[in-house]
């Protein structure tokens, strides 16, 4: 009997102390702090540095030629977490198709101010004209802006909805 007993609280113990651990790892879970990872292009010096860096989080549907970003994820441990990128490359004639994907030409007016200050920063991407708006249907906010004269591409692809211009 008494070899039962320690049988017995053997079982318990390990029970006990899965518990303790399943119990931590909820607590974990549930209550951690976000991870944050915030990217801005204007830290690095060349292109491919810039490339290497963004593509640790989001893949580019083309090559790029001058490249700017900034970008934003908050991992809450949950799917899906939160992101915000702003992406401004200049590409090759032929890519803007890929860039501009299964999103169709946008009826409604888009917040483009944070386009022209990115353009700034990098004279490779002088923009000139008004840029054609193609945009994700869906709860996610996914827009290309696509300067065809100059061959530039904007990307805004985030987990918030869409702003209209003005509002």
């Amino acid at each position: 009997m008494k070899k039962h007993l320690k049988v017995g609280l053997a079982i318990a113990g390990s029970f006990a102390l899965l518990s303790a651990i399943a119990l931590n790892l909820v607590y974990r879970k549930l209550f951690h702090n976000p991870t944050e990872v915030h990217g801005i292009s204007a830290i690095f010096f060349t292109l491919d540095e810039k490339e290497k860096f963004l593509t640790k989080y989001r893949s580019l549907p083309s090559s790029v030629q001058a490249l700017e970003y900034k970008f934003d994820i908050y991992d809450n441990g949950f799917a899906p977490s939160d992101w915000n990128f702003e992406i401004l490359a200049k590409v090759r004639a032929q890519d803007i198709p890929v860039w501009i994907g299964k999103r169709t030409k946008s009826l409604q007016a888009a917040d483009l101010g944070w386009i022209a200050e990115m353009a700034t920063k990098n004279s490779a991407l002088g923009l000139s004209g008004t840029p054609t708006v193609y945009q994700l249907a869906g709860e996610r906010c996914s827009f290309v802006a696509v300067y065809v004269k100059n061959s530039v591409v904007a990307l805004l692809d985030t987990s918030e909805g869409c702003v209209a211009q003005g509002t």
